[in-house]
Order: C-alpha cells, then structure tokens, then sequence
C-alpha cells in the first residue's frame, strides 16, 4: 500500500488550478496526485516525509536546494492555467487596496518596490508553471 494523504481545501480561486500543477509535474520536485475531486476542492496527494529547508544550516546548501527543485517545477504551463502577465494588475490593486485598508500595512517604500516590480517584470514573463510556495527537499 502506497502512503498518502488527502487534501480538502475550501473554494477559493487561488485553490482550483492546485491539482492541475501536480498533474502536470508528475512527482517531480513535488508530490505525486492520484486522485483529485474538484467539485469537492479535494485530492488524494502522496505522503512524503517531512523536512523543510529550514533544517538546513548552510544558507548556500539552502540556495542550491531550492534552485534545484525550482527549475525542476518550471515547466511550460498547461493550457487554460491562468498566467502571471494576466494577473499583475490584479495583484497591483489588491496590493493597493490591503494597504489602505489594513491597520498594519506594508511600509511605503516596500509598497511601491512591490508595485514596480509587478510593472517591471509582471507582464513579461514566460508562460511556465511556477509554484505559489517555495519549494520544499
């Protein structure tokens, strides 16, 4: 028998294209998906030992690790997964918006780097399948 677990996330839209990012990395540099219920916002995900880079004492090990496990999950997106370039001004207003509205928000000057960011480099970037957290060993 096969360790696995099972995931149920609540409907949100940063949760609907979830089960298409590991079907599309096959249990390379993530975990493997063998069933996915998305009316249900579920998937039954591989069991995998825990560890994290933070176990890691060596901030250059840290780097490497990570670079090696991001460009394993850098591959061309599926067709029909939303892209960065689509969603940067969406991400320019929420910044905005959390700013004026929340009672501890961002300084100034990290508000504006992140919005120059997003203008710089948002609309300009390949069409690759990108993880929403850093990568884990």
């Amino acid at each position: 028998m096969t360790p696995a677990v099972l995931k149920v996330s609540f409907p949100h839209p940063g949760n609907v294209h979830e089960p298409d990012a590991f079907t599309a990395w096959r249990g390379r540099g993530a975990v493997k998906l063998y069933e996915r219920d998305d009316e249900r916002f579920a998937m039954l995900l591989e069991r995998v030992r825990t560890s994290s880079l933070a176990d890691v004492e060596d901030s250059d090990e840290v780097a490497s690790i990570a670079g090696r496990i991001s460009r394993r999950l850098a591959l061309p997106a599926p067709p029909g997964l939303p892209r960065i370039r689509d969603m940067a001004d969406d991400w320019a207003q929420q910044l905005r918006t959390d700013a004026a509205q929340l009672p501890h928000s961002l300084p100034a000057r990290t508000l504006d780097a992140a919005l120059a960011t997003l203008q710089e480099f948002g609309r300009d970037q390949p069409d690759l399948l990108v993880p929403r957290r850093p990568p884990r060993p």
